[in-house]
Parts: C-alpha cells; structure tokens; sequence
C-alpha cells in the first residue's frame, strides 16, 4: 500500500499549529482582562461607596456600570465623578472641590435644591450654547454662555439682588461666572404666577473661560473645549460646599441643522394617547422637523410602548426624558393632575 505517513506528519504539524495560535489567544486575552481589572482600580472604588455591593466588580464593569448610571441619570454628572473626582479630591483647594453625588440634595429623583434660603431654587439641566448670536441681556455680553433650566418658587426676576454664581469643573481647572440674567418662562397673563408658586427660569451666565477661542476674531464666540465631561454647581460664594451638581450638557460637534420641537411634560397616566402621538411624531417628521424632545411625567403604558417604538426607530431624532415636579408638589400621577 502506499505510505501515508507525510500526509499524516503534515496534518499533525497544522493541528498543531492551530492548537499553539488558540493557546496564546487565549493567554493574551487573560492577560488584557488582569490588565483592565487591576490598572488604577484605586481610582475605580472610590466610584462606589466602600461596603457596597460592587466593590468586588471588575474595572471593567465598574465602567460598564457608570455609564449605565450616565444614561439613567442624564443630568446627573456621573462620568464626570468617575474620571475626575475620585482622583482630584485631595488634590484640589477646598474652595475648588466639587461634591460628592452622593451629597446632593436631590428633589424628587430629577431635581436639586440651590442652597440658599430664599427664593426657593430647583435646577433640572444646564447646556452649554455656543451659538454665534448667544447673547445675555442682549447688548450687556455676547458670547458662549450657559443656561440653566430652573424652577423658582418666590421672585428671581431683580437677579443682581440675588447674586448666584455658575461653577464649572473641567477636567483639574475650576472657573466660576457670574449669573447675569434670570429669564421666565411664563407670561404672567396665563395665570398661574403668585409668588408662593413655583414658576420656570432660564438663568444665564458666561462661559468664554471654559474654552480657547477658534479664531481671533472677537466677533465669532466658537471655541474648542478641553476633552471630558463637565459639571456644574450654582452657589451664593465661590468657597461655598455646593449641594447640586449638574451635568453641563454641550453642543454635538458636528453642528446640525434644522428645526428642533420639545414637547412639554406628558401627565396622561389613565388616557391612552398612543395613537395621537404616533400621528403626531409622523407629522413633525413629514415637515422637516429634525429632532424630537420629549419630556415624561407619567403616561398609559400603551403610550410608553410606542415612545419606546419610536425611540428605537429614530435614535438620532428622537429624545425622551423623564421629568417630576420639584420642591413639595405631588407626583402621584392622578393627584399631580388635581391641581
């Protein structure tokens, strides 16, 4: 018979060479995990409260897990804890510490509560615009500038009485500006606007120290910002522990145009809107509208099976944010309703 053996040495040689290829796949894959799970994990358990539940949770999911926390906690700067306070705190100035998340005093899950005491102040988000036309009291600065969403329960509207500051932290560097323009939101004729109710604000303050300027020109504001999340505080002093801690939302870096439509809370926790809403998401669309913000309270659950739908289908177009009623209002959905 014929002698088969080459073939038989040949076959062995390749098994064995894919046997060797998957061995040391294997070893660097071991390695890159031991790597992940002990660089800096220092740095990742001071993210936890020590005696939790995670503090026997791989780096890796450690981060898994924060930006989990980012997405269900979009105003709440927690990436920027992570990455940043946990390494800066002993590092920085007293004056220049930021809170913990866990000394925030929050108001009913979505708000937190300016310490000071009076007027009442309830921030929910702060932005970041960068327009070329931003403008604070049209003609007294024009510039990037921030703006805070707010509810005020009491008179804001002779801010210079009231002075607040906005404290950003970026990265190691700390800025603090002034809040120069506290804006309503409602036109006093709808009603609804005695002093011991609380009322919406737009505050404002500058922020050309938080970037460098793209051009020389001082009439273009665009500037490039330092990489990485930053948060920010409203306060009384710049010394001040503040007691909120907001995310600073900014602009996406390829700037979109088109229009924009934000949808007020939706509170419809026994009617089934679910087919209106869909006419009317299709509607927007259809006119040119190019994003969808829209704001929940509590809604019947055929209503969230289609924002959920909708929210799958166009990830780019549409955005849903769940929102409460600050300070001592009800947020029992039927009971919200009664007033």
């Amino acid at each position: 018979g014929l002698d088969c053996s080459p073939h038989r040495d040949m076959i062995s040689y390749y098994t064995f060479q894919h046997i060797l290829r998957l061995y040391c796949f294997v070893l660097f894959m071991l390695c890159l995990l031991m790597y992940y799970n002990t660089k800096d994990e220092d740095d990742a358990e001071d993210f936890l409260p020590t005696g939790h539940a995670y503090q026997w949770t791989s780096r890796v999911k450690k981060r898994l897990i924060a930006h989990e926390l980012q997405d269900e906690n979009l105003n709440v700067p927690v990436l920027f804890y992570f990455s940043y306070f946990s390494k800066l705190q002993n590092r920085l100035d007293d004056c220049e510490t930021a809170p913990s998340i866990f000394d925030i005093n929050f108001s009913n899950t979505y708000w937190q509560l300016v310490n000071i005491q009076s007027p009442q102040i309830f921030i929910f988000s702060s932005f970041l615009d960068t327009r070329p036309l931003s403008r604070i009291n049209v003609n007294q600065y024009s510039g990037p500038a921030i703006r805070i969403l707010a509810m005020v329960k009491g008179d804001l509207e002779m801010i210079s009485e009231i002075p607040l500051i906005c404290k950003v932290w970026t990265g190691q560097t700390v800025s603090s500006a002034q809040v120069q323009s506290a804006d309503l939101l409602w036109y006093k004729e709808w009603g609804w606007n005695s002093p011991d109710r609380l009322q919406a604000y737009l505050l404002s303050c500058p922020a050309a120290d938080l970037g460098r300027r793209k051009t020389k020109d001082p009439g273009l504001p665009n500037f490039v910002l330092p990489a990485g999340q930053r948060a920010l505080a409203i306060v009384q002093d710049t010394c001040e522990r503040p007691s909120n801690l907001l995310l600073l939302n900014e602009p996406e870096k390829e700037r979109s145009e088109g229009l924009a439509v934000c949808l007020k809370g939706l509170s419809f926790p026994d009617k089934d809107i679910s087919r209106d809403l869909a006419e009317w998401i299709e509607i927007q669309f259809a006119l040119g509208v190019s994003r969808i913000v829209l704001y929940i309270l509590d809604v019947h659950w055929r209503t969230r099976l289609v924002i959920k739908e909708y929210s799958r289908l166009y990830q780019q177009k549409l955005q849903v944010i769940p929102i409460s009623l600050p300070g001592n209002l009800p947020n029992t959905p039927k009971l919200s309703l009664a007033g």
